[in-house]
């Protein structure tokens, strides 16, 4: 009983070992029920097929078609990449069970890989370093194949944390050492199999350990990211305004001399001298300026995309704009329709008939409704009915928007 429980034991660590390979390999597009009752079949079929039959070719057969059913209906990938991802597994997972089953065999003087059943015990540790390599193995390859667009490469410090595993396996053929050559009773193998199953979940451990520290600190990055481009934002549109009131003060003034110069030079260089003056009036929508909400910010904001649609030929539709964003810091407002405006013209500009819709809605105290619409060349994406963008794994700048 307690040797099938074992077995047990390392069928699930081979499923979260292939799991974590899935994960760091692979884009997920299935929520989180969805993969575990994948993996509980995956663990079953394995499990049960090793008790029923035990048949090592079947056994491999079922593994290959476990991990091509969970990356093809779990995770986004293409039908080829499924295939060779688990032709890729299945070759590591025979190459790493004989890469540490017959050198122990040779060095053990074991005469025939069956003998192996007359000690269970001891089958049940070098079991468990040859799923311990197979795991190492995957796991760099995971990290060194992985799409760029999945995350941070962190492929060193895998290769660093290897150790540990390595060197557990080496204490795995120490404790094969005991358990055949020397004279113990029962318990003591009984044992030496307890420890070698904590300790090859405890590998898995570190490395899952590791990988939401990782996952922590780049969401902790992009909180960074994003409070930092914000606050940038926010004293970019606070100094944009100050800079169109201070320009209208300025041009109000110089507009007389300029008129007074184009009257008295009318007769001469006069085209040069009204280019100029139009140039000087028209610089970047300096009197186009409009007060659309009373929001300075706000308005900064829609006078800059205003230009914007105007030189991409973007036809532009502003609504009332009745803000009610006074509840909200300045860099969050241009966090939120900075992200918001920057998308819409993205998407409308790829379009035969470009064209964006505004509208800002007061509600309550703390409730504003915020509209943009815009055209688009394609239909957007959704993962577990949330819709994504081009920008989803963008981990280097701005914010995540759906």
């Amino acid at each position: 009983m307690l040797q099938t429980v074992c077995y047990g034991f390392l069928y699930l660590f081979e499923v979260l070992a292939c799991l974590m390979f899935h994960e760091n390999f692979y884009l997920r597009k299935v929520n989180r029920p969805i993969l575990l009752l994948f993996n509980v079949f995956a663990f079953a079929i394995q499990f049960l097929g090793m008790i029923f039959m035990n048949i090592p070719i079947i056994n491999l057969i079922t593994f290959l078609i476990s991990n091509f059913l969970i990356a093809f209906f779990c995770y986004d990938s293409k039908l080829k990449t499924c295939i060779f991802t688990s032709l890729m597994l299945s070759f590591f997972m025979l190459i790493t069970e004989l890469i540490i089953i017959y050198p122990t065999t040779e060095l053990l003087k074991i005469n025939s890989l069956y003998n192996w059943e007359e000690n269970a015990f001891a089958l049940i540790i070098i079991s468990s370093s040859s799923k311990l390599l197979f795991f190492v193995v995957i796991i760099i390859i995971s990290k060194l194949f992985k799409n760029k667009n999945y995350g941070i490469k962190d492929t060193k410090t895998v290769i660093l944390l290897s150790l540990l595993p390595l060197t557990s396996i080496g204490v795995f053929l120490i404790m094969t050492f005991w358990g055949v050559k020397m004279v113990v009773n029962e318990s003591f193998n009984t044992a030496l199999s307890i420890c070698s199953i904590l300790l090859l979940f405890s590998n898995i451990l570190v490395f899952y350990v590791y990988e939401l520290v990782q996952k922590t600190n780049a969401e902790n990055l992009q909180l960074q990211l994003e409070r930092q481009y914000a606050d940038i934002s926010a004293d970019f549109y606070e100094a944009l305004s100050k800079e169109y009131d201070n320009s209208r003060i300025l041009i109000h003034d110089i507009k007389k001399h300029l008129n007074y110069i184009a009257d008295k030079t009318a007769g001469g260089e006069s085209r040069e001298v009204m280019q100029y003056i139009n140039d000087i009036t028209g610089e970047f929508g300096i009197f186009d300026r409009i007060k659309y909400s009373g929001c300075q910010i706000v308005d900064a904001m829609i006078n800059r995309y205003v230009h914007f649609c105007r030189r991409d030929g973007i036809k532009l539709e502003i609504e009332p704009l009745i803000t009610g964003l006074g509840f909200m810091d300045n860099t969050d407002v241009i966090s939120l329709l900075g992200n918001l405006f920057d998308n819409a013209v993205d998407a409308a500009k790829k379009t035969n008939d470009p064209r964006i819709m505004i509208g800002i809605h007061h509600i309550s105290d703390k409730i504003s409704v915020i509209k943009v619409s815009n055209t688009c060349k394609h239909s957007p994406k959704s993962v577990n009915g949330k819709l994504i963008t081009s920008k989803l794994f963008n981990r280097n700048k701005g914010l995540k928007s759906g």
